[in-house]
């Protein structure tokens, strides 16, 4: 996954805004009554389905301030290597499939869209994957609360350099498994939330076929360098 943390930039890429989504579903006791519980700690490797939920505080011009849609999200760390797929869709509007693939390994990270089939944004890296969890490790327990029928402990971080606000909910028996991710930010005058509901976790190595650079990304022509 790439980091959590860069899926912001990412959505800004595929719908003209992305927006706030409140935690008006989250129903907390005072906090003065929770005791802290574990502190969470998720595996470095993984892989994961989610429900992803993106709304605005503003309406692009298609009429769209919000998109809805879900993923595929892997990450194998030893392996130097993370991919987030995601298919995206807004009310009224055609589906939007986007893959964003990190390949340390081989020192490229590959952002393509199905908004534009032809092309492959393909940039060159240094280094280590980053970890996914920091701010996780980071984060500050702040209420025991509901969230769609089920009872979670909320932990707040921030995450990257420009502090993205993260809010992760985690299950009050298994405080090791991610039940909703929220990255709250903002770009420019767009405030915006983008939720993960996890519907599957595993603590696995992910098969090397999710890793696959897509074919369009191994034509030279056919990338562009950002």
């Amino acid at each position: 996954m790439i980091a959590p943390l860069r899926i912001s930039s990412m959505i800004l890429n595929i719908l003209s805004c992305v927006a706030v989504l409140l935690l008006s579903t989250v129903q907390s006791k005072p906090l003065v009554h929770d005791p802290t519980p574990p502190h969470p700690h998720f595996p470095s490797t993984f892989e994961a389905q989610f429900r992803v939920i993106i709304k605005a505080n503003v309406t692009a011009p298609n009429g769209t301030n919000a998109g809805y849609g879900e993923g595929h999200w892997a990450v194998d760390y030893e392996g130097n290597k993370s991919v987030v797929r995601y298919d995206i869709h807004e009310p009224h509007h055609e589906e939007v499939k986007n893959l964003y693939l990190e390949r340390h390994d081989l020192g490229y990270k590959y952002f393509v869209t199905s908004a534009n089939k032809s092309a492959c944004q393909k940039v060159k890296v240094e280094g280590r994957l980053s970890y996914t969890w920091t701010y996780v490790e980071d984060a500050t327990y702040v209420k025991r609360g509901t969230y769609k029928g089920e009872q979670l402990d909320f932990w707040e971080g921030r995450a990257g350099s420009n502090g993205t606000e993260v809010l992760t909910g985690v299950y009050v028996d298994n405080p090791n498994e991610p039940a909703v991710i929220q990255f709250h930010a903002a770009e420019e005058a767009v405030n915006f939330t983008i939720t993960y509901e996890m519907t599957e976790f595993k603590s696995k190595v992910p098969p090397a076929s999710d890793f696959e650079v897509p074919k369009v990304c191994q034509e030279e022509h056919n990338y562009d360098r950002i």
